[in-house]
């Protein structure tokens, strides 16, 4: 219990997080939070959150169920980019399409993101806040299509 109060280390701070130790550095430079005395406060933390766009939405698993594991996090990804307006220059952090999934399936799902990326149905851009994504608004319609009902865009034809 005590140990919630305690300053975090740069590992403890990157666990809570979900991200690597590097990307806290980095982070914590962009934002501006002091490296002094290595050590994170809970305000450190929530500071760096909200300035990163660190979201954690598969902490429960995916919202969508797909006979497969992998297409129904991508599902549940692409629906999460919908739902929270993440469409044309509204963007959050690439990252957060595969924070919370299970190890052995990030490989397909990052495969996936990389599809739809080249596909242009999702674009990317970078930023002092990390990479960030959307959906593209030429591809809202096929995007939602395929988080609601599994309508596979071409983009995934062969990937999942």
């Amino acid at each position: 219990m005590l140990d919630s109060f305690r300053p975090k280390r740069l590992s403890g701070l990157a666990q809570a997080l979900h991200i690597d130790p590097f990307e806290v550095v980095r982070l914590s430079v962009a934002a501006g939070v002091s490296l002094d005395d290595h050590a994170f406060s809970a305000e450190d933390l929530t500071a760096l959150e909200a300035f990163a766009g660190v979201q954690t939405w598969f902490a429960r698993g995916p919202s969508i169920t797909d006979e497969s594991a992998a297409r129904g996090y991508v599902r549940s990804g692409i629906k999460a980019l919908l739902d929270g307006g993440f469409v044309g220059s509204s963007t959050t952090r690439l990252d957060n399409l595969w924070r919370g999934v299970p190890a052995e399936l990030r490989p397909q799902l990052e495969q996936a993101i990389g599809a739809l990326l080249q596909g242009g149905d999702l674009a990317s851009v970078a930023s002092p806040k990390g990479t960030q994504v959307s959906v593209t608004e030429s591809s809202s319609k096929a995007m939602s299509a395929f988080a609601n009902d599994g309508t596979l865009p071409a983009s995934l034809n062969g990937v999942l």
